[in-house]
C-alpha cells in the first residue's frame, strides 16, 4: 500500500537540519568531521600544554608555600637571636672584620681568626 501523502519542502528541511556549532562542539560531533581530522595533532598538543601548565602551577604553589614557611622560620630565629644579643647585622659584621684585620687578625680557610706574628 502506497501513500499519496507528500510532505512539504519546509517539513523535510526541518527534519534534516544540522545542529548548530555549539551543540556540535558540546556533543563532540565536530571531531568526526573530515576538516577537523587534520587538526588532531594540534588539538593533542594543546591538551598536553594545558596539562603541563596545570602540573607546573601545582609545583609552583607547593614551592611558594615552602618558601613562606622558611621565611617565617628565619624571622623567628632572627628574633630569638636579637633577644639574646647574639645577632650582629651584616654591615656591623663587615666593620668588625675590618677592625680585626687592622689589629693583626687574619682569616684562615676554616673561617677562624688567628694572630700572625711577623719577625
Amino acid at each position: 500500500m502506497k501513500s499519496t501523502y507528500k510532505p512539504n519542502q519546509k517539513q523535510r528541511s526541518n527534519s534534516e537540519k544540522k545542529p548548530n556549532w555549539f551543540w556540535q562542539i558540546l556533543g563532540g560531533e565536530f571531531l568526526i568531521m573530515p576538516k577537523v581530522k587534520n587538526w588532531y595533532p594540534y588539538i593533542l598538543l594543546l591538551f598536553v600544554m594545558i596539562g603541563s601548565a596545570v602540573v607546573s602551577e601545582k609545583y609552583i604553589k607547593a614551592k611558594q608555600k615552602i618558601i613562606k614557611e622558611k621565611e617565617i622560620e628565619y624571622k623567628e630565629e632572627i628574633t630569638k637571636l636579637k633577644k639574646n644579643n647574639q645577632f650582629i647585622p651584616y654591615e656591623q659584621n663587615q666593620e668588625l672584620i675590618q677592625l680585626l684585620e687592622e689589629q693583626g687578625f687574619v682569616k684562615n680557610n676554616e673561617v677562624m681568626y688567628k694572630i700572625v706574628v711577623e719577625k
